[in-house]
């Protein structure tokens, strides 16, 4: 086991990549704090199915400075310290036109997709420098990497955590904790689910004609996380398809 007796806390682990972030550190003999606004019940059973029941749970809102406080102290005072902090938790917005968006709905994407991010690594940093091999992880998404139609808080935001999550590993690499980012294309979850467009046309437009599937993302935090990845720090992973390798929309064949 990867994982076996590492301390783990996972934002957004209600469902989607979280949840399956989750069940998977489980089996890897992870123990485990896990939040999200939502329930976190079904993320619960799952990690209970998989033989595992070393996690503790808090509900309510990352964005907050109580909650994470209420987190980290819960995840440290039930298993000692903690090991690795995956930054997870992130809300969409769609804003056909900028001056269509609220500002109210501007600051609440950078509350969640991004202070979040920097109060979890806060309250955090005290107990990851007393482990060895520690790691933090942030959750960013290829609209980060480049303008997106329709997404440009959103979009905003996620390049705010590529850049607050490379600083951070510049700033902590002497003390030996890695930080990096993930960037997940087109993923099969509720979020993309909730677009008024089939999953099969989302999987044409991809050079590997397929959707990344959550277990799949999840891999990739097991990778940046484990000691495979012990030189690797300040690394954006993209798990796309092959979205973002050029324009495969204009150079791939028609059929």
């Amino acid at each position: 086991m990867r994982f076996k007796d590492k301390v783990v806390v996972i934002t957004g682990a209600a469902s989607g990549i979280g949840a399956a972030a989750a069940v998977l550190f489980a089996k890897e003999g992870a123990r485990l704090a896990i939040s999200d606004l939502a329930d976190l019940e079904p993320t619960m059973a799952a990690i209970r199915q998989s033989g595992q029941g070393d996690v503790v749970a808090v509900q309510g809102d990352i964005s907050q400075s109580t909650v994470v406080s209420k987190l980290i102290d819960q995840a440290a005072q039930a298993f000692g310290g903690i090991d690795i902090l995956i930054n997870n938790a992130g809300i969409p917005a769609v804003a056909p036109s900028i001056e269509q968006l609220s500002e109210e709905l501007w600051d609440r994407i950078f509350a969640v997709n991004v202070k979040s991010g920097f109060l979890c690594a806060k309250a955090a940093l005290p107990y990851l420098r007393r482990s060895s091999g520690s790691s933090i992880i942030f959750t960013s998404s290829i609209a980060g990497l480049e303008g997106t139609m329709g997404l440009a808080p959103y979009a905003a935001s996620k390049a705010a955590v590529i850049n607050l999550a490379k600083s951070l590993a510049l700033d902590h690499a002497h003390e030996g904790i890695r930080v990096n980012v993930v960037c997940p294309g087109a993923t099969n979850t509720a979020m993309l689910r909730a677009v008024p467009i089939p999953m099969e046309v989302f999987a044409s437009g991809l050079p590997l004609r397929k959707v990344v599937e959550p277990d799949e993302i999840a891999e990739g935090f097991a990778y940046l996380a484990s000691s495979s990845a012990r030189s690797i720090t300040g690394h954006v992973l993209v798990i796309d398809a092959g979205y973002t390798a050029g324009d495969f929309r204009i150079a791939a064949p028609q059929d």
